[in-house]
């Protein structure tokens, strides 16, 4: 029923939704090494306690 006409438009649209990048970001928590002025983006820069995590905003879109 849908034929050529269907199949290609719908191969172009999963290729462009597996090929699109996905932006994350990894943040890291040393308790023992960790310092809250740090940026928590590198593990040699990790922040220390949990509650530097939960004031931030690391989402601002679903």
């Amino acid at each position: 029923m849908y034929g050529k006409y269907f199949i290609l438009p719908a191969l172009v649209i999963m290729a462009v939704l597996v090929a699109s990048p996905v932006m994350a970001t990894d943040y890291y928590v040393s308790y023992s090494t960790g310092n809250d002025s740090n940026d928590g983006l590198s593990e040699s820069a990790p922040w220390q306690n949990i509650g530097k995590v939960n004031a931030q905003t690391l989402c601002d879109s679903l």
